[in-house]
């Protein structure tokens, strides 16, 4: 325990912002604390719909290379299920006629969580082989009284090169990717949102959106229309139309 403190109070010393060190040290531990209750309600959502989404699996194990395993988290993790409704009401707009996508899609599990709404379709797109194909499986498998959309599908492909769908657009990206290959992702889908339909971004972290960094650095077409510790929100010109007509409890 003293030698636990003396460590961190040495690395306390040695950080350049004192506030962002300690923000980032409550966001981990808080992280942790939730992570099992977490971890159970993932487990609840499999034994209900008999798929295979909560356990956590290293990415080289899934078919992607050690390095890019590296630069990013190295394991797959779901997103929380409350999180991620959340995530979706801060759009402000109504989704019916929208397309969902997920880039970093893993299992699936955000493509059936995502069924419940009324999207017009719905598109996981996975770099790791095993994790695409354990999606397709799952969305198989999958079966809801709830499901409001069922054009749902999980294509293997390089979010850094996949055109977003016709139309408006809802695209989350739940941690997926280092601030490099964000920055990179964030610009394609920027130079795609000159339309004239609302193209939405949603970022969401478990812990804190800095640990994107300069990800989101360059944009043109798409803006910020909210912000919190843990979830970023991003429209083109037709997306701050749609929240604007919808009023200001949209937001």
């Amino acid at each position: 325990m003293i030698v636990r403190a003396s460590r961190l109070l040495r690395a306390f010393a040695r950080a350049d912002d004192k506030v962002d060190w300690l923000a980032d040290k409550a966001a981990w531990r808080g992280f942790w604390q939730r992570l099992p209750l977490e971890q159970a309600a993932n487990r609840a959502f499999d034994l209900r719909h008999g798929t295979d989404t909560a356990e956590e699996i290293g990415l080289t194990e899934t078919g992607v290379p050690s390095e890019q395993a590296r630069a990013g988290n190295g394991v797959y993790r779901p997103l929380w299920e409350s999180t991620f409704h959340d995530a979706l009401r801060a759009i402000g707009v109504p989704l019916d006629g929208y397309s969902f996508v997920d880039l970093g899609c893993g299992k699936g599990k955000l493509l059936m969580l995502a069924a419940g709404y009324p999207f017009e379709r719905i598109v996981g797109v996975e770099y790791s082989p095993g994790l695409q194909a354990t999606a397709r499986r799952n969305l198989e498998l999958f079966r809801s009284p709830d499901q409001r959309c069922h054009r749902v599908e999980a294509v293997l492909a390089d979010a850094r090169h996949w055109r977003l769908p016709k139309g408006p657009v809802v695209v989350l990206i739940f941690n997926s990717f280092d601030p490099a290959t964000t920055r990179e992702v964030m610009r394609g889908i920027d130079a795609e949102a000159r339309r004239d339909q609302p193209v939405f971004v949603l970022y969401v972290n478990l812990r804190r959106v800095a640990e994107a960094g300069d990800g989101f650095a360059g944009l043109a077409a798409l803006s910020r229309v909210h912000a919190s510790r843990r979830r970023l929100v991003f429209a083109n010109a037709a997306g701050w139309a749609a929240r604007t007509e919808r009023g200001p409890s949209s937001g």
